[in-house]
């Protein structure tokens, strides 16, 4: 039986342990790993590495934050499936798979998810007026709508509110929506 020092704290070595001997390694490759790049290329001599990504799941990623997202900005994406989930808050989300060109025409696999009114409020009314939940291409991607966000009210206020609610805090925010217009091709 092994001990261990509380899951908060930095690890350390353990004091008692039963060990598993190595199958692929000897205990002299394995003291020597001093650095992640040591690790990595061992286990390429041993094994071959791969990246999880593209043994695990389906090759799509999360898009994570805003700047992620404004990278679909003007930029064409096929949604190739949305569904409604609920939410942590009460409401639901979508969940989007959507795939956009890469800039070596490579497929770039993201999953898109928004609670907002923007991207899920869109797609909610599109499955509840054709019954789609998939096969769409956005030919100009994404728009971004910027407002200001009081914490106090909860809510978009006008950029003066700070003048009249002077103990308030306002932050900058941002709802995303797909942006139904079609680049004019060029010559």
């Amino acid at each position: 039986m092994a001990t261990r020092k509380p899951a908060n704290t930095t690890p350390e070595t353990v004091e008692t342990a039963e060990l598993v001997s190595a199958e692929g390694y000897t205990d002299t490759d394995l003291k020597g790993i001093e650095t992640f790049e040591d690790a990595l290329r061992l286990a390429a001599e041993t094994y071959g590495v791969e990246a999880a990504a593209d043994l695990i799941g389906d090759g799509f990623g999360l898009i994570k934050g805003d700047p992620a997202k404004r990278s679909l900005i003007g930029r064409p994406i096929a949604v190739m499936e949305w569904k409604f989930v609920p939410g942590d808050f009460g409401g639901e989300f979508v969940v989007a798979r959507i795939v956009a060109p890469g800039d070596n025409g490579q497929a770039l696999k993201y999953i898109l998810t928004d609670g907002s009114t923007g991207i899920c409020t869109q797609l909610k009314e599109l499955t509840e007026r054709y019954g789609k939940k998939g096969g769409m291409v956005v030919h100009s991607g994404l728009r971004e709508s910027q407002y200001q966000f009081c914490t106090e009210c909860g809510g978009a206020v006008s950029n003066d509110h700070l003048s009249v609610e002077t103990t308030h805090h306002v932050a900058p925010k941002s709802t995303f929506y797909l942006d139904p217009t079609r680049k004019m091709l060029t010559s």
